[in-house]
């Protein structure tokens, strides 16, 4: 197997908030010019207007699959990169586990080559869309810290009071657009999995046209439902849809518990969300699997280890990260961007605490009657986040991590200092 291949570029399509296409999730469009998907006269395509299926063969993905092939790293993929020199397992890996293990109609190294020509080109009659990324606008009932006006329209007030103006609007792309309907029904109805996020999607009403569509037309047992939410709400009727789908997929946003999770999750209140938690974990009438998704930042990286005990010992959930599963612990991925909250920001002694920290934990899980393999992971994802925040040095963020904390803290009427103690002395300057 080629370190670098990954199924994406292949059977997937990504569609961004406003229905711009990118070669995937983990490609970081906003920060990057030319990563959006573009015709051969530089003309970005968009969900409502282009076809689904001969935008696989835009340049950029034809360059994408071409370097894969050489096995080499594209630019495009530098998080997994990055994530896997730091021992994390990155999202390629996890496509890789995911569609030779849950799937079984994997396409490895060998099937790639015989359905891509030389320049990158894709034979899209015989590789099918087998996974379609849909985000659904930017409609959102929270203003995590890590997030934007571009991924919630929630944030465009704190956004203006921050910066003085916005350039931002609510994006709805699909909303009484035929183009997209009629590749929904083209596509979608024949895809093996579609994954769903926004904004947040369990509150778009065409999120739940969609799935209706899929279970009168009698589709919705052939295919897999994966969900990133927030899950600070479960329609009923969404609730009843699920039940008949192949499986349900819920990938939940939860950074950690109580004034952790209120603080990086405005203004979500935990006690609220955990009920929904419960309710899935005892779902008992359709095929779920259920992992908690936190994003590892700065405002919460002393909370991680203290998060995945509470997970383990006192949370009472027996189907969330079960044990058997590939990651019993958390599925956590790391805040990339923006910079100024990524964990690599913080200047060494407070890196040397961060590991001190995690080192108690470490030496904590193997004094308890867990399952060999969860220490395992335990200590896995510990020291993965150690390695990958030790990896670089973003200390030239510093100041702006701290100046666009206070100025958010009021606006909000939030405290840090609450959360990360710690932080003391950097907010005290």
């Amino acid at each position: 197997m080629s370190k670098t291949f990954c199924p994406i570029p292949w059977n997937s399509i990504s569609i961004v908030n406003n229905g711009d296409f990118r070669v995937c999730c983990n490609a970081d469009y906003k920060d990057r010019i030319g990563t959006l998907l573009k015709d051969e006269n530089n003309k970005t395509l968009n969900a409502s207007d282009d076809d689904w299926s001969e935008v696989r063969n835009s340049p950029l993905m034809k360059d994408v699959r071409k370097k894969i092939l050489n096995g080499e790293w594209h630019s495009e993929c530098e998080r997994c990169r990055q994530e896997e020199k730091s021992g994390l397992k990155s999202h390629r890996q996890k496509q890789v586990l995911d569609w030779s293990k849950w799937f079984g109609n994997f396409i490895n190294v060998d099937k790639a080559k015989k359905v891509t020509s030389s320049d990158g080109t894709l034979d899209i009659e015989n590789q099918k869309i087998d996974h379609i990324d849909m985000r659904y606008g930017n409609f959102c009932n929270l203003k995590c810290r890590m997030c934007g006006p571009q991924d919630s329209h929630m944030w465009n007030k704190d956004y203006e009071k921050l910066h003085g103006k916005t350039e931002f609007k609510t994006h709805d792309w699909f909303v009484g657009s035929q183009g997209y309907l009629d590749n929904f029904e083209k596509y979608g109805f024949n895809a093996h999995q579609i994954y769903s996020a926004g904004g947040e999607p369990l509150i778009i009403e065409e999120h739940k046209e969609s799935l209706r569509s899929l279970v009168k037309n009698n589709k919705a047992k052939d295919i897999r439902l994966e969900y990133n939410t927030n899950l600070t709400t479960i329609p009923p009727e969404v609730f009843e849809l699920w039940k008949n789908f192949k499986e349900i997929r819920i990938a939940a946003s939860i950074d950690g518990f109580g004034k952790v999770f209120n603080y990086q999750r405005s203004p979500a209140n935990f006690d609220k969300v955990y009920q929904n938690i419960v309710k899935l974990d005892q779902a008992e009438d359709m095929n779920i699997r259920l992992w908690f998704h936190p994003t590892v930042t700065v405002f919460n990286i002393f909370h991680m280890p203290e998060f995945i005990k509470w997970k383990l010992v006192d949370s009472g959930l027996k189907n969330w990260n079960r044990i058997n599963s590939p990651s019993p612990i958390v599925s956590y991925h790391m805040c990339h961007t923006p910079k100024y909250y990524c964990v690599r920001l913080l200047p060494q002694h407070l890196k040397d605490k961060v590991k001190e920290h995690y080192d108690t934990y470490m030496d904590w899980v193997y004094t308890t009657d867990l399952p060999d393999n969860v220490k395992t992971e335990f200590v896995k994802k510990c020291k993965g986040i150690v390695s990958y925040m030790y990896n670089e040095d973003y200390t030239d963020q510093l100041d702006k991590f701290v100046s666009i904390t206070k100025q958010l803290d009021k606006i909000r009427k939030q405290n840090i200092l609450e959360i990360v103690p710690e932080y003391a002395e950097l907010f005290s300057k």
